[in-house]
């Protein structure tokens, strides 16, 4: 059934005549005769009471049936096309994104860049470490997402920070004599580490394999700000990406020698899933802004 027929049809029933539906819709007269002929004929059953066509209509009981839900349809199709409008416009929408703990921290800024372009799109986080991200990511349970190094086959990406990861120690730590570190060095070091979930853990047991032991781990933690204080406390080392680790001048920030021991971090998104206008606005807003991705 076109909507073309039920716009006639009910144009027809406000204006009371054939001849006033025409003229509103500037159409003849023949062609709104002809529309309600289709649509009877679509129907199966008259919509108006013979003898009232020529001066002023009278709908059928079918009709008053047919006119009601013919309002509905008309009604629901125009609020659809304004929803389409809304979303292309961005005036309306969702985004959801995957945010590692310090990720978090570092896009502050243009989320809230985000938000002040965009107002009504709804903004969800997930926020956990970078191997679940990557996950929802892979299972297209989410639309961006931040994850550390090398991603998924299955996504797409851009690189948005490269920081050398950094050793901190106590500032009277016997490791302070070093300017820069080897992995072997770190031994009969007690260590903080992250949970599982983080995609910097397996980095760090894969440098202490290649350096031919395993890791003394005494506490493990989802929050930097608490690993970094069970340093302050001397319970251990932890190894952290240098940009975060600017900020704590009262303890020892060491270099790696080796170019492995780097923080990458990427924007991701899967291949197979289609690029809402709100997760493309977003992209367009990392690409062009990335110098504000910072503490």
């Amino acid at each position: 059934m076109e909507l073309k027929l039920l716009r006639i049809f009910v144009q027809v029933v406000k204006s009371g005549s054939f001849s006033a539906a025409a003229e509103q819709l500037c159409y003849t007269q023949p062609t709104i005769s002809k529309s309600i002929q289709q649509l009877e004929q679509q129907i199966g059953e008259k919509l108006f009471i013979t003898g009232y066509r020529k001066r002023h209509v009278k709908l059928t009981f079918i009709g008053e049936h047919v006119y009601k839900h013919a309002l509905s349809i008309l009604q629901q199709h125009e609020d659809m096309l304004d929803s389409i409008q809304n979303i292309r416009s961005l005036k309306a929408g969702e985004l959801s994104l995957g945010l590692p703990p310090l990720g978090a921290i570092l896009m502050h800024r243009l989320i809230a860049r985000y938000h002040r372009n965009y107002p009504e799109i709804k903004l969800n986080f997930l926020e956990v470490g970078s191997l679940k991200i990557e996950e929802a990511l892979v299972n297209k349970k989410i639309d961006v997402g931040i994850v550390l190094g090398n991603p998924h086959s299955d996504l797409y990406s851009i690189k948005i920070l490269n920081s050398p990861l950094c050793l901190l120690a106590k500032q009277d730590s016997h490791l302070t004599k070093y300017e820069k570190i080897n992995f072997d060095d770190l031994k009969n070091e007690n260590f903080i580490f992250y949970t599982d979930d983080f995609s910097l853990t397996p980095i760090i047991l894969s440098e202490a394999q290649k350096a031919g032991f395993e890791p003394n781990i005494v506490c493990k933690s989802s929050q930097w700000d608490f690993i970094v204080k069970m340093v302050e406390a001397n319970m251990g080392i932890a190894i952290l990406p240098e940009i975060y680790c600017r900020k704590f001048s009262n303890l020892k920030k060491i270099y790696f020698n080796s170019d492995d021991m780097t923080w990458q971090l990427h924007m991701a998104w899967h291949k197979g899933l289609e690029i809402s206008h709100a997760t493309k606005a977003w992209l367009n807003l990392v690409n062009k802004y990335s110098h504000e991705i910072s503490l």
